[in-house]
């Protein structure tokens, strides 16, 4: 590395705190823009599941979104008892027992799907409120 004078050095690391600062100040300015972003697409999305839609092409482009439901893993022993017991009647067991999340899940919503209940309930898994994740596609 070449040599530097002090001045230089002192001049870098003033530098480096200039853009520390910029960078927060961007940072929260982003922020809030994102809050402000994620206000509307709720807002969006609540009028789109008033009108029974998923999507909406505007002259803008095209707004869409989807729901997320995920599972929890059962806490209580009595709720574990009764999810294993489930699995047991299934014959799913020992496919089960040391799923990961991303597989209980999947395995969760496909369980559900199948059922012919109305409401169908897997006995000791606790689901989590929905969660909706816009998609905005800009037009062309």
């Amino acid at each position: 590395m070449a040599e530097l004078t002090v001045k230089q050095i002192e001049a870098m690391i003033a530098e480096s705190f200039r853009m520390k600062e910029q960078y927060a100040e961007a940072k929260k300015i982003a922020s809030e823009y994102y809050n402000k972003l994620s206000k509307i697409q709720a807002e969006v999305i609540e009028v789109l599941m008033d009108l029974g839609k998923t999507k909406y092409v505007s002259d803008s482009g095209t707004f869409s979104f989807k729901v997320n439901e995920t599972f929890r893993v059962p806490k209580t022993p009595e709720d574990r008892e009764r999810f294993f017991n489930f699995l047991k009647e299934k014959e799913i067991y020992e496919d089960m027992i040391t799923v990961n999340s991303a597989t209980l899940n999947s395995w969760a919503k496909l369980e559900i799907e199948n059922s012919t209940e109305l409401d169908y309930q897997i006995p000791g898994l606790e689901k989590s409120p929905p969660s909706f994740k816009a998609s905005m596609l800009k037009a062309k």
